[in-house]
């Protein structure tokens, strides 16, 4: 997303337009947006760096600062992006909407972990448990790359036994295990159908979600989607030059 500041326009809203040449910055509800010049090596890690088509000299990338402590921050800047039909699709939009229901999952187990005073109806009831599930994984989906991510892993992140962390799998009809391998293989297929990712090898796929070796990813692959991964990114290249 491309964003400016323009004299005429109120402080709380943005254009969307290429940036200029020189930094900018525009708030947008309790969020601030920079575009700030420089290489991206030098950018932190949560920084986006801007597609060099839409720079008009030098190298820049985006950095978005939200006060973390506003509860309404987040909800009124998806609400103005929503407004302005600027809100992402595809691979952005499912890394946003996991994203937002982890935090929900994480509040909602903040609140049932206060102590005494937490509703005990609540604590009793599967909605902690859910909680505690969808917490799990929204830690697991961020640290895919990871190759100890493991159930034992994912039970001392979270202060519970692995027992009580398969019994909250089963309860859905899963295990940790195979879980963690079925949504590293769907990242992967969703990554193999991304044209900005066709200069990857297959080998390179498979590790950024942590399956490494290419022949174990491969039969990996074959086994849950009944195809290559080499031969389904060819196939949905032929779909996408063909549309």
């Amino acid at each position: 997303m491309d964003v400016v500041r323009t004299e005429t326009q109120p402080p709380d809203r943005i254009l969307l337009q290429p940036p200029a040449e020189h930094v900018s910055e525009v708030s947008l509800g309790r969020v601030r947006i920079t575009i700030v010049e420089g290489s991206p090596q030098d950018a932190p890690g949560d920084d986006v760096r801007l597609p060099p088509q839409r720079i008009r000299a030098g190298e820049a990338y985006l950095r978005v600062s939200c006060p973390l402590a506003d509860p309404f921050a987040v909800p009124e800047l998806l609400r103005q992006l929503a407004d302005q039909g600027a809100l992402p699709a595809d691979r952005t939009a499912e890394l946003l909407a996991r994203g937002i229901s982890g935090l929900v999952a994480q509040a909602c187990a903040d609140y049932m972990d206060r102590g005494p005073q937490s509703p005990a109806v609540a604590r009793s009831s599967g909605l902690a448990r859910r909680a505690m599930l969808q917490r799990v994984k929204h830690f697991a989906r961020s640290r895919l790359a990871d190759p100890e991510l493991k159930p034992e892993m994912l039970a001392q992140h979270h202060h519970i036994s692995l027992r009580y962390l398969q019994k909250l799998f089963q309860e859905h009809g899963e295990s940790p295990a195979s879980w963690i391998r079925d949504e590293r293989l769907h990242r992967c297929r969703t990554e193999l159908r991304d044209p900005r990712l066709a200069h990857l090898t297959i080998a390179m796929i498979g590790e950024r979600s942590g399956l490494y070796g290419a022949s174990h990813f491969s039969r990996l692959f074959r086994d849950r989607y009944g195809i290559s991964p080499r031969a389904y990114r060819r196939d949905h290249t032929a779909l996408d030059e063909a549309a």
